[in-house]
Formats: C-alpha cells, sequence, structure tokens
C-alpha cells in the first residue's frame, strides 16, 4: 500500500484573485507561472538577462523589463 501525503496551504494576494488572472489570460499570459513565498522579482530578472528571456514584471500593471 502507498501512503499519500497531501500538503495544502493558502495564499493571499493583495489584489482579487478572478481578476488577476483574467488580466494575465488579457495580456496573453499562459497559465505556467508561479506563487512564492517571498520577493525574488530582481532574482528573476537577473536570470531572464543571463538567458537572454523578455521579463515582464506583472504587479496590476505590467511593466516590460529589457534584456
Amino acid at each position: 500500500m502507498v501512503n499519500k501525503i497531501l500538503y495544502t496551504s493558502e495564499v493571499e494576494l493583495k489584489t482579487n484573485v478572478t481578476d488577476t488572472l483574467y488580466d494575465l489570460m488579457d495580456e496573453g499570459f499562459e497559465p505556467h507561472y508561479a506563487l512564492v513565498y517571498a520577493d525574488v522579482t530582481e532574482e528573476l530578472i537577473e536570470l531572464g538577462k543571463q538567458l537572454h528571456i523578455e521579463t515582464v514584471v506583472y504587479n496590476n500593471n505590467l511593466e516590460e523589463v529589457s534584456l
């Protein structure tokens, strides 16, 4: 018999979740993104620069970060 462990957690956004999801979809973002417990914005921008990947910061207004 395989033991199954179920982990759950709650995430609270500063914005309305439904509105945020619709905004992301309206802007053309595919539903592949992550929520993390810390602000890793600068680290992800730097990673995008190193990998030559366009970086977009979403915080209720889209901000493109140049490579």
